[in-house]
């Protein structure tokens, strides 16, 4: 992760995006000076989010992508045309999409080769992003890596078994296999790569800036690596898992059973302040953290006017069809 700058006036003057992205059923809190929380107010029918380090992406059901935030590098210009996508990937200046057929797509800063998609990569079935590499998971379980690679965060482990999953942070990657096993590797200064001997099969695994985490089988959560703001502190009230977020963070974001999130770990900008609600999907990118509701507010005053009214029900109806 970048480095981190904070203070607790600064602090206050990043507000969350929670009360304008009720409207979308997308819900950011964080850092906001780049837009990164600033969802977009005709964002609606959103399945999949990924939060970069100042940009975030949705990924809609019509396999369609929406992009907002930190655009320097025209990562949040989503190219036309783009055939749908079933996966996407915010990173620090770039993002990546994974299309319906298999292929990648990938745009924003390519100052290190991480948009330069190699031309013999074949079917992929699942994409990971690094702060400045890409990262894709072949149709016979191979993964290849471009871009920076300064620790060899890109030269996977000679013998990886078939990889289903992979994920990269800061110098960092980690790959999910067939097997439910967990295989990390790149920079190992704090231990992040150095995969717990009795971690057990996994779910879903995430690259932090400068941690790892797992989501273990029996939905508890294990994190390894920097603990410098607790995120390696997993509560010990949690519940049931069933997803995990914070890539490229210093952050540890957790969706429960029951639709609600819990995060901790580095929250000089609010990041780890996870909001009340139910949700249906989490990522946490470097100072920020995003959510796709799981139902729409039915009874408010959706549009701010200090009203409940017509207004309301206009954009309930464009954006769900009606109350779940």
């Amino acid at each position: 992760m970048r480095k981190m700058i904070a203070s607790a006036a600064a602090s206050a003057a990043f507000v969350s995006g929670f009360a304008s992205a009720q409207s979308v059923a997308v819900v950011c809190w964080g850092r906001n000076d780049r837009g990164e929380c600033n969802t977009p107010s005709a964002l609606a029918h959103v399945t999949r989010i990924s939060a970069g380090t100042y940009h975030s992406l949705a990924l809609r059901e019509d396999g369609s992508i929406a992009g907002w935030g930190w655009n320097t590098s025209g990562q949040c210009n989503v190219p036309v045309p783009l055939d749908p996508c079933i996966q996407v990937e915010a990173a620090y200046q770039h993002s990546v999409a994974l299309t319906r057929s298999g292929t990648v797509r990938c745009w924003g800063s390519d100052e290190y080769g991480q948009c330069t998609v190699p031309s013999d990569l074949g079917t992929v079935r699942a994409i990971g992003v690094g702060d400045d590499f890409s990262m894709a998971v072949l149709a016979n379980g191979k993964v290849r890596c471009w871009g920076r690679n300064v620790n060899n965060e890109c030269d996977p482990p000679a013998g990886l078994p078939s990889v289903v999953e992979v994920s990269g942070g800061h110098f960092l990657s980690i790959a999910r296999c067939a097997d439910g096993t967990a295989v990390a590797w790149g920079l190992d200064n704090y231990g992040q790569a150095t995969v717990p001997p009795k971690l057990g099969q996994t779910l879903q695994v995430v690259a932090g800036s400068w941690h790892s985490i797992a989501l273990r089988a029996d939905h508890t959560v294990v994190c390894w690596g920097r603990n410098e703001y607790g995120q390696l502190n997993v509560p010990s009230d949690l519940g049931p898992v069933i997803e995990i977020g914070g890539r490229g963070s210093g952050v540890t974001l957790v969706l429960l059973a029951d639709g609600t999130v819990r995060s901790w770990g580095f929250n000089d900008w609010g990041q780890a302040n996870a909001p009340t609600g139910k949700f249906r999907h989490i990522s946490g990118g470097g100072y920020h953290s995003i959510a796709v509701a799981d139902t729409a507010p039915c009874v408010s005053d959706i549009d701010a006017s200090g009203a409940t009214d017509g207004g309301d029900l206009a954009i309930l109806l464009s954006n769900w069809g009606a109350c779940p």
